[in-house]
């Protein structure tokens, strides 16, 4: 996009900042409205001008401006907030109704008792509350509605929030000893929620009363932990990788196996059920390939090539019906008619070193990139 216009405002004051791309000249006008500073710079290339623009919107994020822009097209953000220096590797952030919960690295390797947050944001950029954790770095939050809590993976140490009342609560601990391994993970369904903790896998009622409680194993590859595990969107069915190359369907009611799933991979970072709990799709990112789709009921593999999907993704999202499916690849995001299994668009993501997640947030995609930014995009 050669011709682009975002507007940062301070929260605390009527300052703002107005950044005007049109092919190779940046325009930017700050200061409160009517006393705007305006200047104007023609720079060698479009690219060139492109590499400041985003220059200028990042010194004005770190200085506490936010952006926010309701009407963005297409491929632009509705929401850009700077949420500190410090890359931990944990990108993690989930919305609600009462708001966005967002991931904040609050500690440096000068910390002597190190403390993580989740800032709490409307899709504003409006910041409602910054909340302690009990222990630094949440890899995964899923919302439970009924419930109205949380549900979260805090270094390999399961915990619930209660959004009503602020209190958190350890739901299970990793075990020790040889062959444990902490692995760890946490997912929400329509009936049940899901969490492990090595070495024992717990399937709840929403409500958090006890259903199965699985042991497991994890395999090593290369002295790397094989393990990754997906609720089916009913709660019917886990998907359970815990051995090289394979992939185990539990039934949740009793943890019984109901069949297994073979296929070119040996570690996956991540498992989704898609298309009506009827495909799984499988994220192996040691294989530098695409996205892998299989068929639940018989464990066929499936292909799709009317996708174009790239190579070696760094992460991928559904929207609620799953008829849009997002791949990141590097600081890319592709858009995916997944219905009708053909790309719509790709867009550049916005303040992203080498990477970032993604996860839709109502109808916009929320993304949380390693700079320390997060953002929402119209898709």
């Amino acid at each position: 996009m050669s011709s682009l216009s975002h507007r940062l405002t301070d929260p605390h004051s009527a300052n703002s900042v107005t950044i005007t791309l049109a092919g190779a000249s940046l325009t930017v006008a700050t200061g409160r409205p009517g006393k705007e500073r305006t200047t104007t710079k023609t720079f060698g290339t479009p690219a060139e001008a492109r590499q400041q623009f985003e220059k200028r919107e990042w010194e004005a994020l770190k200085k506490g401006f936010v952006l926010h822009q309701p009407t963005s097209p297409a491929g632009e953000p509705h929401l850009h907030y700077y949420l500190g220096k410090g890359y931990t590797g944990c990108l993690s952030f989930v919305g609600t109704p009462t708001g966005i919960y967002v991931y904040q690295n609050g500690w440096d390797n000068t910390s002597a008792q190190p403390v993580d947050y989740l800032l709490r944001l409307d899709a504003a950029g409006t910041l409602l509350a910054t909340i302690a954790l009990p222990k630094i770095l949440p890899w995964d939050l899923h919302y439970n509605a009924p419930a109205n809590r949380l549900l979260l993976d805090v270094d390999h140490f399961i915990y619930d929030y209660d959004l009503a009342t602020g209190q958190f609560r350890q739901l299970a601990a990793p075990g020790s000893g040889p062959g444990i391994h902490w692995t760890s993970f946490v997912a929400v369904s329509a009936t049940v929620q899901a969490f492990a903790a090595e070495p024992t896998l717990h399937l709840q009622t929403l409500a958090g009363q006890p259903l199965v409680e699985i042991p497991y194993r994890t395999d090593l590859v290369n002295g790397s932990s094989v393990f990754a595990a997906a609720l089916s969107k009913s709660g019917q069915q886990l998907a359970l990788h815990t051995r090289f190359g394979e992939i185990q369907l539990l039934d949740t009611a009793d943890g019984r196996l109901q069949s297994t799933i073979t296929g070119n991979f040996t570690r996956i970072a991540r498992l989704e059920f898609a298309a009506n709990d009827t495909m799984l799709v499988v994220h192996a990112p040691w294989e530098r390939g695409p996205l892998l789709f299989f068929e639940v009921a018989t464990g066929r593999a499936l292909a799709f090539p009317s996708l174009a999907l790239p190579d070696n993704p760094q992460d991928f999202c559904f929207n609620s019906d799953e008829s849009r499916l997002v791949v990141l690849h590097r600081d890319t995001a592709w858009v995916y008619d997944f219905t009708g299994k053909k790309l719509l668009r790709s867009f550049h993501l916005y303040h992203t070193v080498k990477r970032a997640q993604a996860r839709f947030v109502g109808d916009a995609l929320g993304v949380r990139t390693d700079y320390g930014c997060f953002s929402l995009y119209a898709v």
